[in-house]
């Protein structure tokens, strides 16, 4: 990468070039289909990884303010995932920084991991909640889409593709990922990824 070819860097300037490589790969990925599951990047190369490791990396992407917003507790017990880490940090990063974008820039987002088991199958699952406002059904469903976006005084700059590129990474390692409905207030978002073999 540009970051580990220009020693001069220091540890600052490294991590915000290296933000800026992951924003680039993150459009070139969704722009280069659209049909992204016929696009080999989005054919996981699978290794067992500790989640929550690719969870603190992805935090370790965020600029720095944004990090600091973020409350973290972890899970009794770690779970090993089979995943692709590249896909993985980039759909933690996504959902992560589309958190702290729309919730007030003084408030906390918490994000909770915890063993659960879903359909027979052992897996870890991420709960994301900010203060943000509430949001509809079809609010909740035109997030994931394709340039998706939020109308009216929701509306933030962007393209409208991260929580598409998410959707499509998650179910591209068997999981899932949605919005909590029926919130009075806040947003609560869920990922869920399946256990990986031993």
């Amino acid at each position: 990468t540009l970051a580990e070819e220009d020693g001069g860097l220091g540890p600052e300037e490294s991590s915000r070039l290296r933000t800026l490589e992951q924003s680039v790969e993150r459009l070139r990925l969704l722009l280069s289909s659209d049909a992204p599951s016929a696009d080999p990047v989005f054919r996981p190369q699978l290794s067992r990884e500790a989640f929550t490791g690719v969870l603190e990396e992805a935090l370790g992407l965020l600029p720095g303010p944004g990090a600091a917003r973020i409350r973290v507790q972890k899970a009794s017990e770690e779970i090993f995932v089979d995943g692709d880490r590249r896909l993985l940090n980039l759909a933690l990063l996504n959902v992560f920084e589309n958190a702290l974008r729309y919730s007030p820039e003084d408030s906390i987002v918490n994000v909770a991991l915890k063993r659960t088991y879903e359909s027979g199958r052992v897996g870890q699952e991420l709960m994301v909640e900010n203060e943000g406002a509430a949001l509809s059904g079809w609010e909740q469903e035109q997030a994931f889409e394709k340039y998706g976006r939020l109308r009216g005084g929701r509306a933030k700059a962007g393209l409208g593709l991260g929580l598409f590129l998410v959707r499509q990474i998650v179910t591209a390692h068997g999981g899932r990922v949605g919005f909590e409905p029926d919130r009075p207030s806040g947003v609560g978002l869920t990922m869920w990824l399946p256990e990986g073999n031993a």
